[in-house]
């Protein structure tokens, strides 16, 4: 597991090892979140990484714009630790490449 404390960080260790899930805050110093996703959906080798975000933005936009970027959930602060895991395992047990209506949680 690896933890990056901002967005440019979190950036350059997806270059470095790519993992099984990317758990993804929106508000983070120096790139967004939303920018974050949109730079793993653009790269050909990053596209199929699922994305969980975990966020205090509640937004009807922001989080239409992460459905629309391929995210396969998106947890509001406050959220249940226990629901995260269920949907975090739920999302490693799915072949890649998922269809997106079968990726939603």
């Amino acid at each position: 597991m690896q933890a990056a404390r901002n967005g440019r960080e979190a950036l350059r260790s997806l270059g470095s090892e790519l993992p099984d899930l990317v758990i993804l805050d929106l508000r983070l110093p120096g790139l967004s979140g939303l920018e974050i996703l949109r730079e793993i959906r653009e790269d050909e080798k990053w596209q199929d990484l699922p994305v969980i975000i975990l966020t205090v933005d509640s937004s009807p936009q922001t989080m239409l714009e992460g459905w629309k970027l391929g995210v396969y959930a998106y947890f509001v602060k406050p959220f249940d630790p226990d629901e995260v895991i269920h949907v975090a395992r739920r999302v490693l047990s799915l072949p890649r490449s998922q269809p997106e209506a079968s990726r939603t949680a």
